[in-house]
């Protein structure tokens, strides 16, 4: 992991259900950043984002069920006036530039494109959401930290606080497996035992 990339989840282990909108202020130091860093990392499966339809076109399929008698069509007036929309566009568009459905709101729409899809009459592509998105650890994110993360180099790499976010998260975790374990009192873990699970994130800086 990118020392970018630690510092972002490291950030995200501080929020709330570890998770925050990407506009968020404790983000602003990654700049024009933080869209590449969470998709490297959502590509690992360690977070995930809010989504949204990015382009949209007819398939083969759909404008088979176009050329069907109108009394045997396989889907509602509002799906067949959106495949008309799409085919007369003859190739992708974004969902901005569908016209002649005024009256069906964002969210029905998306709902509508979502069922053409799985029944294979449309093809959409998604991509990260543009505005007030969320961004979140995911439980496979939370897992490698907590069993499998390693850091390595001399670099200087976190501050007090981002250890601090990393601490917090292991004693949570430490707590919830004494909860579910008989532990005796030379077995519960110590503040420096928690430290040496994660010396390797490298040399603290204030």
């Amino acid at each position: 992991m990118e020392s970018k990339e630690l510092k972002f989840v490291l950030k995200l282990l501080g929020c709330t259900e570890y998770r925050s909108l990407v506009s968020a202020s404790i983000f602003d130091s990654f700049k024009q950043d933080k869209t590449k860093i969470c998709r490297a990392l959502s590509d690992r499966g360690l977070i995930d984002f809010e989504r949204e339809i990015t382009n949209l076109r007819i398939t083969s399929a759909g404008k088979n069920v176009l050329k069907m008698d109108m009394t045997k069509l396989p889907i509602s007036p509002v799906e067949y006036k959106l495949l008309q929309v799409l085919l007369k566009a003859g190739g992708k568009l974004i969902p901005s530039q569908i016209k002649g459905m005024k009256n069906v709101k964002v969210a029905e729409r998306d709902r509508l494109v979502q069922s053409l899809a799985e029944r294979g009459l449309v093809a959409m592509e998604s991509g990260m959401k543009r505005q007030k998105c969320e961004v979140w650890i995911t439980e496979a994110g939370l897992n490698y930290l907590r069993n499998e993360f390693t850091g390595s180099g001399t670099q200087a790499v976190i501050s007090l606080d981002l250890l601090s976010n990393y601490l917090q998260f292991m004693r949570k975790s430490v707590d919830r497996h004494q909860s579910t374990q008989k532990v005796t009192p030379n077995q519960k873990p110590t503040d420096e035992g928690i430290l040496e699970t994660i010396r390797e994130l490298g040399r603290v800086t204030s």
